[in-house]
């Protein structure tokens, strides 16, 4: 009858919708499960940030896909061999997750965050190829600045030493930026650590920053360096 076929037809409908409602969810749920295993490929199992490899493959992504400047910082937990001495491995893995979660929190717009192991923890970023030292450093100092003030709080204080260097990507072969700013990182602990050194080839030299006391804006103790740095490049 007439009612039969409406009714058969509705019931086809419905069963296709449901079919479809079914089948959508089972995609989602697979991109969502492969969104999670590419996530745990590539991630730092205890930071999170992207691990070495992966950190490596895409800087050279992001320095290849347009005309840019790029940066690259190396940082490293001072005395961190003795920090795991003193209060314990756990209470060095979790400062481990909070400077990774510092430099995530600072990173600039075209940038990303890697561990490459250890201690040691990686930062780059891509920036207009018109983009100067001088802006680029107050980017890199307001970071540094806030790392070091997030991790020199609580019972447990840390400090970090940091190299960066800054140069224009048709130049760019990850090994050699990474190369520069170890070495000015390797400065940086040599002077006694807590501190900043900042170098491009547009400078003549490197920027030294050193961590402000408790008491003493840190304005105070950079404004000479920085002074220099920018009379340097002029």
């Amino acid at each position: 009858t007439h009612e039969l076929r409406v009714s058969v037809i509705a019931f086809d409908a419905a069963r296709s919708a449901l079919v479809n409602m079914l089948l959508k969810q089972e995609s989602e749920r697979a991109h969502r499960r492969l969104a999670f295993w590419e996530h745990g490929a590539r991630a730092d199992s205890l930071t999170g940030v992207l691990n070495h490899q992966s950190f490596v493959n895409a800087v050279q992504e992001l320095a290849a896909s347009a005309p840019c400047r790029m940066l690259m910082c190396v940082i490293d937990l001072d005395n961190f061999k003795s920090y795991n001495d003193l209060y314990g491995h756990p209470r060095g893995d979790d400062l481990l997750v909070s400077l990774a979660e510092v430099l995530l929190a600072n990173v600039p717009e075209r940038g990303m965050v890697g561990r490459l192991g250890g201690d040691e923890f990686a930062l780059a970023a891509a920036f207009e190829p018109d983009s100067s030292d001088a802006d680029v450093l107050e980017d890199v100092k307001r970071m540094w600045s806030n790392a070091i003030h997030a991790l020199n709080r609580g019972e447990r204080p840390a400090t970090i030493s940091m190299g960066a260097y800054f140069a224009d990507a048709h130049k760019f072969e990850f090994q050699s930026m990474y190369d520069a700013a170890d070495a000015a990182l390797y400065a940086a602990k040599e002077a006694g650590r807590r501190q900043l050194r900042f170098e491009s080839p547009r400078l003549s030299g490197s920027l030294h920053v050193q961590e402000a006391a408790q008491d003493e804006p840190a304005e105070v103790l950079t404004r000479h360096f920085v002074e220099q740095a920018l009379a340097d490049q002029d």
